[in-house]
């Protein structure tokens, strides 16, 4: 009874270190193994700040979700190519009070516009093309990125502003709405770390980075992987 006990568990042993084995090996990518992915993903954007005459700066920074896909090829084992695409929502913010002093002719007769309320919003479009090179375990790698990037960015604004002249009544001036879009090329630096869970499938949480039209973009996520 024990010496079956014995061989039954030695049996189970091989077992389980061949199929861990197999498994491993085939979680290993080849050249031309392709894979997809989506996911979502948090933008952070930091920008400069600006202000204006008699006015306080203005915080711009924001954080708002966003989502991506993605579908590439190992070209060996460790290297890969992908391109990937991402939108965010909207990001909003308002600004300080600002005041611009007016001159007319040689001196200043003290006329002042003032824009009391100021709205906006953002968004963004990203195109990325993006190089892989794969370091670490099969079922546990780290991938560094590097590449370039295409961004169009959408931004909308709402604001009203008076006009206070000396001596006499406040004059409103009314602006409800204006729309801006921006296009960019930018680099594009970032990293995944890929937890396999089954020979197919991977947990990735990934980030990116760039600096498009003076802003800062920061853009961890997690994304879900399968290698076909």
């Amino acid at each position: 009874m024990r010496r079956s006990l014995v061989r039954l568990a030695f049996c189970l042993v091989v077992l389980i270190g061949m199929w861990g084995t197999s498994t491993s090996a085939s979680a290993q990518p080849h050249s031309g193994t392709m894979f997809f992915t989506v996911g979502a993903l948090a933008n952070n954007e930091r920008t400069s700040h600006a202000s204006s005459f008699g006015g306080d700066p203005s915080d711009l920074n924001g954080t708002v979700p966003g989502g991506a896909l993605g579908l590439g090829v190992y070209l060996t084992p460790a290297l890969s190519a992908r391109v990937e695409w991402s939108m965010t929502s909207w990001l909003e913010y308002e600004t300080e009070l600002y005041v611009y002093p007016l001159a007319i002719g040689s001196g200043s007769i003290g006329l002042r516009i003032f824009a009391p309320r100021f709205q906006g919003k953002r968004m963004s479009k990203t195109g990325l093309a993006l190089l892989g090179y794969r370091v670490g375990p099969e079922r546990a790698a780290v991938e560094l990125l590097g590449g370039i990037g295409w961004v169009a960015q959408s931004t909308r604004s709402f604001y009203d502003s008076w006009i206070a002249i000396p001596a006499s009544a406040v004059m409103g001036l009314v602006y409800p709405y204006g729309e801006s879009s921006l296009y960019d090329a930018v680099g594009v630096m970032g990293v995944d770390a890929t937890a396999a869970l089954t020979d197919h499938a991977a947990v990735v949480p990934q980030f990116r980075t760039y600096v498009s039209n003076g802003i800062l973009s920061m853009r961890p996520g997690l994304s879900f992987r399968w290698t076909f």
